[in-house]
């Protein structure tokens, strides 16, 4: 497993947990102090895997509603969608490396997380919500943590935990 204090992962329990909502509430409390650089993984499985080596995409634009075009907005310096699968995952890890620069890096991913250790690995996810993707179920016991959200009956956000993070001698660390 490749150490990687420079990390912070968030992954989620189910789709639409509110990782990217969680992700740029982090950037933005430290992009005016850090140069962040976020990182989406999207690992394909089945038939919609690929057939050829990982892929970094910069993102550049901010105005499109993605989840990377959000990271952006909220003021990362640096964005990337890392699209890969599992036999690929070595090289995916390589391309990962190369954005690696002392900086904070921010990754969302959760199958990621049985290949590498970040700093910090939190899990998001909705309240009332049941079911689990399996990649979540893989990681749940290396999280450092839960957050849950509450959101109203239209879907909004009523309420997210919002640790105390600070970026600090080459390491992410959550304050008490």
């Amino acid at each position: 497993m490749i150490p990687m204090n420079d990390v912070l992962m968030i992954g989620g329990l189910h789709r639409n947990a509110g990782k990217t909502t969680f992700s740029g509430r982090v950037i933005s409390s430290l992009a005016g102090d850090h140069r962040i650089t976020a990182v989406k993984v999207t690992i394909f499985k089945g038939a919609h895997a690929l057939e050829t080596t990982p892929v970094l995409l910069p993102e550049e634009r901010s105005d499109t509603g993605k989840d990377t075009a959000r990271m952006l907005a909220a003021g990362a310096a640096r964005v990337f969608w890392l699209k890969t699968d599992e036999p690929h995952m070595e090289e995916a890890l390589s391309l990962l490396q190369t954005l690696r620069d002392g900086n904070p890096l921010l990754v969302e991913s959760n199958t990621l997380r049985r290949y590498c250790r970040p700093s910090l690995f939190y899990l998001v996810g909705r309240e009332g919500e049941q079911s689990l993707k399996e990649s979540a179920r893989e990681v749940m016991p290396m999280a450092d943590r839960t957050l849950t959200s509450t959101l109203d009956p239209r879907g909004e956000v009523l309420y997210f935990p919002n640790p105390r993070l600070m970026f600090q001698g080459g390491k992410w660390i959550e304050l008490s």
